[in-house]
């Protein structure tokens, strides 16, 4: 059987490789944490250098747009005088035409 002195000692050597043991694993997971800290750390730079870019892009899209706007803002007056124009000249050929056909005494189509 074994004595209270013996007892003693084996507690105290599975306390010693107990306590060694958890040095270990904490010097390891703190390790295990540093690494990953610094990968983190990584990764939103990588992260904050591409929204960065996109940014730049939506900058250069954005004036890209603001050009075509005023683009088919002109586009869309010259086709209004376009249309104004024609509209003139249907009108005044009609009532040429018109005049025409009574002139010669031709049915009206209208």
């Amino acid at each position: 059987m074994l004595t209270t002195s013996d007892l003693k000692a084996i507690k105290k050597v599975v306390r010693e490789e107990i306590e060694a043991e958890a040095g270990n694993i904490k010097d390891s997971f703190s390790h295990e944490v540093r690494t990953a800290n610094i990968h983190l750390r990584n990764a939103i730079h990588k992260q904050g250098d591409r929204i960065k870019n996109v940014e730049v892009r939506l900058s250069s899209i954005g004036e890209e747009v603001k050009g075509s706007r005023k683009d088919i803002r002109k586009l869309q007056k010259d086709i209004s005088v376009a249309i104004d124009v024609f509209n003139v000249e249907d009108t005044r050929l009609a009532r040429r035409v018109r005049k025409i056909e009574q002139h010669l005494a031709l049915p009206n189509e209208n």
